[in-house]
């Protein structure tokens, strides 16, 4: 599809992000807007296996900490504490860009931070991440082409 079409299909408003990132490239623009589509699969998966053990975790340690199998229905706030794990979640499910630094510049920062965070709550649920996101595909690749990108 060529860049015209593109923008046409995907909005200007949303594209444009990219433009400026690759400092108006419209080949590397469709390239990192491709990228950015396939690194949020990757994560889709990652996140997915780590909500679903994180809520077993979660559910698990206060079922006992309160001594009480409804423990949710009083202590609903207990979920601060991944706040930024579930918007980070929601970006990708929404398909925004997680490959951009705050100022719109191409960067994987943000994308590696939330990996990161979700490698660390695996290994505290006494999980190894390679066992754990051994069923997704991980995003490794994705993140050193989209950094490629930025030489």
């Amino acid at each position: 599809m060529d860049f015209k079409t593109s923008q046409k299909l995907y909005s200007p408003a949303r594209i444009n992000k990219y433009v400026n990132a690759c400092a108006g490239n419209k080949a590397k623009t469709m390239q990192l807007y491709r990228s950015n589509v396939r690194l949020c699969q990757r994560f889709f998966g990652v996140l997915n296996l780590f909500e679903v053990i994180l809520r077993n975790a979660i559910n698990d340690h206060y079922i006992a900490y309160f001594a009480d199998a409804d423990w949710i229905v009083n202590q609903a706030d207990v979920y601060k504490d991944i706040t930024h794990i579930r918007e980070f979640r929601n970006r990708i499910a929404h398909h925004e860009p997680i490959c951009f630094d705050g100022s719109g510049n191409i960067s994987t920062t943000f994308a590696r931070k939330h990996y990161k965070l979700i490698c660390d709550y695996i290994a505290y649920f006494g999980q190894r991440q390679e066992d754990v996101i051994n069923w997704a595909e991980r995003p490794d690749e994705i993140l050193s082409k989209i950094d490629s990108l930025t030489k």
